[in-house]
């Protein structure tokens, strides 16, 4: 039962670092180009390789040194992520997340051994090994519970920079839809 409890949280954890990559993901597809064309194209998946914290960062900051039409809206997608990445807990998460990553595993306390030092004293000195950082159910708890909130808060506060607010109206003059329909099979072709 203990192994099965700690093998959700860590899994758990995994999907939140999955669930962070898409919010960038989303944010950088917002600050790309946006003709019909290169989205009919797919011009997009090229530039899906690209995306991570760091250039997702560098391109807000590029829309926001040219002071284009949206640059509010990137100096507020900015400060959104960039006061995410700076929540103790977000730290704290992406810090075990890492530790998986590299380590392939997490220790948690009571599921096996974690020896921090050889059990042989050499000239009255323990080296040390390779060893984890333990936690315990409890904390990876309270921690994915706290990341769940500010995550859920962060993700929607994304998505409210970016959406207009008219966007659900689902309302076209009919003359731009049939420009629409006609510029669509124009790139299609």
């Amino acid at each position: 039962m203990f192994y099965a409890k700690t093998h959700f949280l860590t899994n758990a954890i995994l999907e939140y670092a999955i669930c962070l990559d898409i919010s960038w993901q989303v944010i950088w597809a917002y600050i790309q180009p946006s003709s019909l064309e290169y989205l009919m194209k797919q011009e997009y998946k090229k530039m899906e390789k690209e995306c991570n914290r760091d250039n997702v960062l560098q391109q807000l900051n590029c829309v926001i040194s040219q002071r284009s039409i949206d640059f509010t809206k990137a100096e507020r997608l900015k400060n959104i992520m960039t006061d995410f990445d700076n929540n103790n807990n977000t730290i704290k998460l992406r810090a075990i997340y890492n530790g998986i990553k590299h380590h392939g595993t997490v220790h948690f306390k009571g599921l096996g051994e974690n020896f921090e030092s050889f059990g042989v004293a050499v000239a009255g000195k323990c080296p040390p090994m390779l060893c984890r950082k333990s936690y315990t159910v409890e904390e990876i708890e309270n921690i994915l519970f706290d990341y769940h909130c500010a995550f859920k808060k962060y993700f929607n506060e994304i998505v409210d920079a970016i959406m207009p607010s008219e966007y659900l109206d689902n309302k076209m003059p009919f003359g731009d839809f049939i420009g629409s329909v006609i510029n669509i099979a124009t790139v299609c072709d």
